[in-house]
């Protein structure tokens, strides 16, 4: 009788780790599932972002001489902005002279 009542504890005991166990493997199993699906939803998403920008017009211009005219004022800033630079690199040689006669090196 006594080694019929500890069977049956055993019995209960490995029915109760092996639901356990399955219940763990359950959560893994929706764990992965849920990661599947949420990587396909992003790739399917970031598909259609993509074919929209590439059939939308990102500001390039079409025109050629309005493509021209632009870059031309462009370059024209930039050599304007590099002039007044220029300009000021001669104070900064006059400061240089004006510290090399206090400052003699030896």
């Amino acid at each position: 009788m006594e080694s019929k009542s500890q069977f049956q504890q055993t019995e209960k005991n490995e029915k109760q780790h092996y639901s356990k166990a399955s219940g763990k493997k359950f959560y893994v199993w929706a764990g992965v599932l849920v990661i599947i699906i949420l990587a396909i939803g992003i790739f399917f998403l970031q598909q259609k972002n993509s074919s929209n920008t590439k059939n939308a017009d990102l500001g390039t211009i079409q025109d050629e001489e309005l493509a021209f005219e632009k870059t031309r004022e462009t370059l024209q800033m930039v050599s304007e902005l590099m002039n007044e630079r220029r300009e000021n690199l001669v104070y900064l040689k006059e400061f240089n002279n004006t510290r090399e006669r206090i400052i003699k090196h030896d």
